[in-house]
């Protein structure tokens, strides 16, 4: 998803904003107000140089990376943004607008659901989700990693890319459903072995029948213990 651009139009002050970051250097400003959209200004002008959309919530967290090259946003939407914040030119800046600024990944985070008697718990850690599965009760999709991706096309290829390793030698099973009560399945639908070290696995689908919302899912209820899930990435295949 590309970040939109506006008209540029210099302005006394930055609006009231519900929270706002100021970049390291102290040159530019993120401010975001009851809206969904990140504004971006040039506080030494104070004009605004970008206007970021792409979240489909209220923005709640505004912060820029320590190198100051990068601006994340996290919505109510449950997504998180990072978005290209170049340095400010020293220069006079150019009347023909504002510079495009695309979201370096958007992040749909992960949710686990826990069904019948099972039990298990979710963990981040860092970049990891790490699954604890402490009661099974027969069927392994009782307790399952979900996340959501809602920008699938209809007839189109997929490659579904993880790392994924367990506390022990054991497997899980990977699909994509559609997320309403019927749990349609979408074309993915893979057994997946486990083993004590890291592993790269990559899975290829056609995405059919989809909605709005749909989920890549883990299940890993089948016996009690550890997985650890990392570097989930969803990409089209050119054809």
């Amino acid at each position: 998803m590309i970040a939109s651009s506006k008209a540029h139009t210099p302005v006394t002050a930055p609006s009231l904003a519900g929270c706002v970051a100021f970049s390291p250097d102290g040159r530019r400003l993120a401010t975001s107000g009851g809206d969904s959209v990140v504004k971006l200004w040039d506080v030494g002008r104070f004009q605004e140089v970008a206007a970021l959309t792409g979240h489909d919530g209220q923005i709640y967290r505004l912060a820029f990376t320590p190198d100051g090259n990068t601006l994340v946003s996290a919505s109510g939407d449950t997504t998180v943004r990072l978005w290209h914040a170049p340095t400010l030119d020293e220069g006079p800046r150019e009347p023909d607008g504002f510079p495009v600024l695309p979201p370096l990944e958007t992040f749909r985070f992960f949710t686990l659901q826990v069904l019948g008697t099972a039990q298990g718990t979710l963990t981040s850690e860092v970049d990891v989700e790490r699954i604890d599965v402490t009661a099974v009760d027969g069927t392994d999709w009782h307790v399952q990693l979900q996340r959501s991706f809602d920008d699938l096309e209809e007839g189109a290829t997929y490659t579904v890319r993880f790392c994924a390793r367990a506390d022990a030698a054991s497997s899980m099973f990977l699909a994509a459903h559609i997320s309403d009560p019927n749990w349609r399945p979408i074309g993915l639908s893979e057994k997946v072995p486990l083993s004590n070290g890291w592993r790269t696995y990559q899975y290829e689908f056609r995405a059919k029948e989809i909605a709005a919302s749909n989920l890549i899912v883990f299940n890993v209820g089948g016996r009690t213990g550890t997985v650890w899930i990392a570097d989930l990435a969803l990409t089209r295949v050119a054809r």
